[in-house]
């Protein structure tokens, strides 16, 4: 098998999955308000209580102007995802080395949860030196946050943004506040950092581990039904695809641009 086909069946997968994950995000808001589950942190992103590293309480929406730090919910284009997307929160650290934002949202995590979202840079994000984003937990009378999430990040303009998920299990039923933070590198130059639907949201079954329930994968892939198509006239459904890149079974004497 040629790495170019290699490297475009793996490609194609991550946008794939990508946009199965976008699809299941649209899908958890339009229940919003239906039950406990899901919690949209960009509905209740004016509620919570937004700080920078020097403890400064920070207004809601801020304004792009405040060397602070702010937070504010946008439309925007998100760097490897070729659509506009609304309701995006950006989070941008105070302008300063080491720079912090964060975001206290006060809850109380239900049962069988898990906190899901995309992270990444608005477009046009050229100049950052990368951040890292943390998601941790405070509980009501406790002295310390447990560390859910940190993931550094750097700005990719044609790489699929990063799918987090979070299993909540263990702080199941507590009653505390769920930090959302970004902290700059070097520079705070162009930390455009954004979280794409962030939310709490009911655990389902996924045997692939791909922040995408298995249900959810039946449904879309039987609607959408995507296939990897070949010069050669041959094609695979992305699954079978796929398995066939691993197992080194695509057709050898396929074109080098196939």
């Amino acid at each position: 098998m040629k790495k170019s086909q290699e490297f475009a069946a793996i490609r194609f997968w991550a946008v794939l999955s990508l946009g199965l994950t976008l699809s299941m995000a649209l899908l958890s808001f339009s229940l919003f308000g239906q039950g406990a589950l899901p919690i949209n942190l960009t509905d209740i992103a004016n509620k919570a209580r937004w700080l920078n590293d020097r403890g400064e309480n920070l207004p809601f929406p801020g304004s792009d102007t405040d060397p602070r730090g702010f937070a504010r919910i946008i439309s925007t284009r998100v760097a490897g995802i070729p659509m506009t997307l609304a309701n995006v929160l950006e989070t941008h650290p105070r302008w300063a080395p080491n720079g912090v934002i964060e975001g206290w949202f006060h809850l109380r995590i239900p049962a069988n949860a898990e906190f899901v979202t995309i992270i990444g840079f608005m477009e046009g994000a050229t100049g950052t030196d990368g951040v890292t984003f943390e998601v941790c937990w405070k509980q009501v009378g406790a002295t310390a946050e447990v560390v859910l999430m940190r993931s550094n990040v750097r700005y990719e303009v044609d790489e699929p943004p990063a799918a987090v998920k979070v299993d909540l299990s263990r702080i199941a039923n507590q009653e505390g506040d769920l930090i959302l933070r970004v902290r700059a590198g070097a520079t705070s130059n162009r930390d455009w950092a954004v979280w794409v639907y962030p939310r709490i949201q009911s655990k389902e079954p996924d045997l692939d581990h791909d922040s995408i329930s298995d249900r959810k994968e039946e449904e879309l892939l039987a609607k959408f039904r995507p296939y990897l198509l070949y010069t050669k006239g041959e094609d695979y459904p992305p699954c079978d695809a796929i398995w066939y890149v691993r197992h080194s079974s695509l057709k050898p004497e396929a074109d080098e641009d196939s």
